[in-house]
């Protein structure tokens, strides 16, 4: 039989008893306004819920929330948990999203298309192309379908809202995937927005931030991996996308010596 669960709300214990934790909350923009354009509502939002957060344990947050890459940095900031246990949802819909697209316009069942899209999860992110392949299909031929596919990819959450008020359903599963692959259920390998390591961060010419590039869940570990097997367009790409974010970052309105009234800025 299926264990019974109790939904509780604005539970602060219980948010702090967390072993993991979904981070949804964020203001709603306008129809066909960037997800930027709530940076700085989101961002004072997420310090309000996790600045003065005293966990009993080292919980696992996975933000959802928009823009996810400046969140996921500021979750991190905020709740003073390690890098590693701050992991956004990023381009992993975006992906989902691309290689359906590419289904669709090359007349091929899905499960002949694998494609990966890293960087920001909005406008500049950066469909993978030296990563895609469609079986039996030469890409070098069609790059009009290519251009039509990404395009529809970034239009997508603006079409959806169009009909449905807000995209949900998608990105659930994109979270839920990510508990399963934390609880060991399985392992995956997906582009996630996360806290980019040394290596990486080198690589895009940047400081400290959270953007989306290759990861692997297993056992409750989180690997980023390399970066290095992009072709040199697509570095030049990543950086263009994780300057956007590192533009909207804002990071000194929020320097922990600085005296900030959050309340003002919701």
């Amino acid at each position: 039989l299926e264990k019974r669960h109790e939904l509780s709300w604005n539970d602060e214990y219980l948010l702090e008893q967390s072993d993991f934790v979904f981070h949804t909350a964020g203001p709603y923009f306008e129809l066909g306004a960037s997800r930027l354009s709530v940076a700085s509502e989101s961002i004072a939002l997420t310090y309000k819920i996790f600045g003065n957060l005293g966990f009993e344990k080292t919980p696992y947050i996975i933000v959802i929330s928009n823009p996810v890459d400046v969140i996921t940095y500021h979750t991190w900031k905020a709740s003073g948990l390690p890098a590693n246990h701050i992991i956004g949802t990023g381009t992993l819909l975006d992906t989902i999203r691309f290689e359906y697209y590419l289904a669709a316009h090359f007349q091929v069942p899905l499960t002949k298309v694998r494609s990966l899209v890293l960087g920001e999860h909005g406008r500049s992110a950066v469909p993978i192309l030296s990563h895609t392949h469609i079986e039996g299909v030469d890409l070098s031929h069609h790059k009009g379908l290519l251009e039509k596919a990404q395009e529809d990819m970034v239009e997508a959450a603006y079409t959806i809202r169009k009909t449905q008020g807000a995209t949900m359903f998608g990105v659930a599963t994109c979270g839920i995937e990510i508990l399963k692959a934390l609880l060991g259920e399985l392992n995956i390998e997906a582009p996630l927005s996360v806290i980019l390591n040394d290596k990486n961060r080198v690589k895009i010419e940047q400081g400290t931030l959270a953007l989306s590039v290759p990861t692997r869940i297993e056992q409750n570990q989180l690997i980023q991996h390399s970066l290095d097997s992009l072709c040199i367009n697509e570095i030049e790409q990543l950086r263009a996308s994780a300057k956007v974010i590192a533009e909207h970052l804002q990071v000194n309105m929020y320097d922990e010596s600085a005296a900030i009234d959050l309340a003002a800025l919701l």
